[in-house]
């Protein structure tokens, strides 16, 4: 009975999961017309990051610091976008 509540846990969150990907997927094509496969590369890099970080920490700790960890990551990687974009715009101005 337990093996089946567990396995019955794991699904609804799997597939709630898949659920908020898949919204995700909508909301970008809704509104630009292009399918952006980016997500996935959040949720690969956020779910590697609390295996490790659940494997040396408590989940009450690893789950808030894979949180934050994953918002200072896509900070960084925007930010760098965004100077890549301003740098490029700049130069085309000049020339």
């Amino acid at each position: 009975m337990q093996y089946g509540i567990s396995i019955l846990l794991s699904g609804i969150s799997l597939g709630g999961q898949y659920a908020l990907i898949a919204i995700g997927y909508t909301m970008v094509y809704g509104i630009l017309r292009l399918i952006n496969f980016a997500h996935g590369d959040v949720f690969m890099v956020a779910g590697l990051m609390l295996v490790y970080l659940s494997a040396s920490l408590p989940l009450a700790t690893a789950i808030p610091l894979m949180v934050l960890l994953t918002v200072l990551l896509q900070a960084v990687l925007k930010s760098q976008n965004l100077m890549l974009y301003l740098q490029k715009q700049a130069h085309q101005s000049l020339a």
